[in-house]
């Protein structure tokens, strides 16, 4: 996070590295290569770290607790990539950390259905389990309306349900 807040500033007080890092197809087929994975350290619109920055920061603390740091970072960059990926298919032009954001999301809806979101209060469980089922289902439509978080959510979800059943194996050895 602290790489995608660093870029952040230096694109409000750059403005032209949104121009040079975002998702731009005929400059990645010249040859610039690094815009497979800078859109995702710049924001388009610039405004938007300062919404996702808190909320991105809340979700990767929330995992990191469960996971440790360096889950967080690797959840993010592999959802975020996919995002720009896709995004690269579905919306040329554009960037922003908000994929990577949406599959450490992903990662909490996993969980929040699992029998591990037990430990929260008998009285958030069904709401937190609303909340995910809501957000599961935003994900599947999101991904039918071409919009570039959808993937990279479901992929969240997919990696939670990974994590989760491996500390199964764990707690069973």
């Amino acid at each position: 996070m602290l790489v995608v807040t660093t870029c952040w500033v230096a694109q409000l007080v750059h403005p032209e590295l949104l121009q040079a890092l975002r998702r731009d197809p005929p400059a990645l087929a010249a040859g610039q290569w690094w815009r497979v994975a800078t859109p995702l350290v710049v924001q388009d619109p610039p405004w938007q770290w300062a919404v996702l920055g808190p909320l991105t920061l809340g979700l990767g603390a929330v995992v990191e607790r469960f996971w440790g740091g360096r889950t967080v970072v690797g959840l993010f960059v592999v959802t975020g990539l996919l995002g720009e990926a896709v995004g690269y298919a579905w919306l040329p032009r554009g960037a922003g950390s908000s994929v990577g954001a949406a599959g450490l999301l992903g990662v909490l809806v996993a969980w929040s259905l699992s029998p591990a979101a037990r430990v929260l209060p008998a009285v958030l469980v069904p709401r937190v389990r609303t909340a995910a089922v809501v957000t599961l289902a935003a994900s599947v439509a999101s991904v039918v309306l071409h919009d570039v978080h959808g993937l990279p959510l479901l992929a969240g979800v997919a990696a939670g349900g990974f994590l989760l059943a491996k500390d199964r194996r764990e707690d069973a050895a």
